[in-house]
């Protein structure tokens, strides 16, 4: 059984909303919905298990008003961005002039990509014991780093730092798209909260060219 509660306090940098099954009323993969109004809770029942919970414990539970109902959404949707328009320029921009620039005040530091709830990105080491037997380990690693795509003979494909941007934004809103027709983003906005450069995810897609 899943119970989940619903964003009551959406931050500025979230744009949750622009996500298909996205923003702060999102009930997916929940069986009960509780959103905080004053000193209650509202229920959304989602599921039959969770309409069986609900039944269980009338007590519990009371019809509500159509105004509170009004209540619950005001002022609590984030920002929305056009991602069907985004994905569209993105397709025709990889070749573009646009990355020459717009990746230079990031630090590749990494932090959007350890904040990131849909970034995997992971390295692979050995550690052997004796002749044996021995060890691999699977580590968190980010993209960003100047050493992530380091080959064996040294070679590089991503050395310079605007190919290491761009690849970021393309996998997560272009490619992951074209092969699972999803964005591998959820619009939390926790990468643009803690970049300490200042750059903002949003005003990359909305501009690129």
């Amino acid at each position: 059984t899943v119970i989940s509660i619903s964003c009551g306090q959406p931050e500025t940098t979230c744009f949750c909303t622009s996500f298909k099954d996205g923003g702060p009323d999102s009930s997916i993969g929940s069986d009960l919905l509780l959103t905080l109004i004053k000193d209650r809770y509202l229920v959304d029942v989602v599921t039959d298990k969770g309409k069986r919970i609900v039944e269980d414990y009338p007590s519990f539970v009371q019809q509500i008003a159509e105004g509170e109902l009004k209540e619950k959404n005001e002022g609590r949707m984030p920002e929305k961005i056009n991602m069907k328009a985004i994905k569209q320029r993105l397709d025709d921009s990889f070749e573009s002039t646009y990355w020459d620039t717009f990746h230079l005040p990031c630090l590749k530091c990494g932090v959007c990509t350890f904040v990131c709830p849909t970034c995997y990105c992971f390295d692979i080491t050995e550690k052997e014991f004796d002749h044996t037997c021995g060890e691999r380990d699977r580590t968190w690693d980010t993209c960003m780093s100047e050493i992530f795509t380091r080959m064996a003979g040294g070679a590089n494909p991503r050395l310079d730092p605007k190919r290491r941007f761009r690849q970021r934004m393309m996998h997560k809103f272009k490619y992951h798209v074209d092969n699972f027709n999803e964005e591998l983003c959820t619009g939390c906005g926790r990468c643009i909260k803690h970049c300490p450069a200042g750059v903002d995810v949003r005003k990359i897609l909305e501009e690129v060219k």
